[in-house]
């Protein structure tokens, strides 16, 4: 992915740097980056391509991608851009951009204790979206999350009953992953 982002800046179009950028739509739930040099790069990129993109759905994907990849930070600036991001996604009718969206909010949750409501807000909200277009890994997201906010509460049979869910989601679609 940074290849591809590296090879697109050195090409001179911001244009199509922002689209390779915002092009990487996969949910994310572990909290840290496991890449955190790489992460970093990709922020850089997201952030110099920024402000050349008026359009407000490659604006959403950029500023989500700061999110995304800030995760496990305590930058404002991370959480700044995933509720700009959000904002901007709630504006167009794009399910899946704001799933995207959504996914960035919920990495800018987990930066202290006592958030768990809003985090369980953010995976209900991915699962109704998701069912309702059709969008199997961001409502197998939600049903993730919903264990870990539920858990955070010591609500076991909520976590048990979501967990189950996005078991039966992988099983149904082969998501060996999940």
């Amino acid at each position: 992915r940074l290849a591809a982002i590296t090879a697109a800046e050195e090409l001179g179009d911001p244009d199509l740097t922002a689209r390779v950028i915002g092009a990487y739509d996969v949910p994310a739930i572990w909290t840290r980056s496991d890449d955190e040099a790489q992460a970093a790069a990709i922020v850089a990129a997201a952030e110099r391509v920024l402000p050349t993109q008026d359009h407000p759905s490659i604006r959403a994907r950029l500023l989500a991608t700061i999110a995304l990849e800030s995760r496990g930070s305590r930058s404002t600036r991370a959480r700044e851009a995933a509720l700009e991001a959000e904002q901007l996604a709630r504006g167009l009718d794009d399910p899946a951009l704001l799933a995207f969206t959504l996914n960035g909010v919920f990495m800018q949750t987990c930066y202290r204790a006592g958030l768990a409501p809003e985090r369980d807000a953010i995976g209900a909200e991915l699962v109704t979206l998701s069912q309702r277009h059709n969008l199997l890994t961001y409502e197998v997201l939600g049903h993730l999350i919903r264990p870990q906010s539920a858990c955070a509460r010591a609500d076991n049979q909520t976590a048990d009953e979501h967990a189950e869910a996005a078991d039966a989601l992988a099983a149904r679609h082969e998501l060996p992953l999940v």
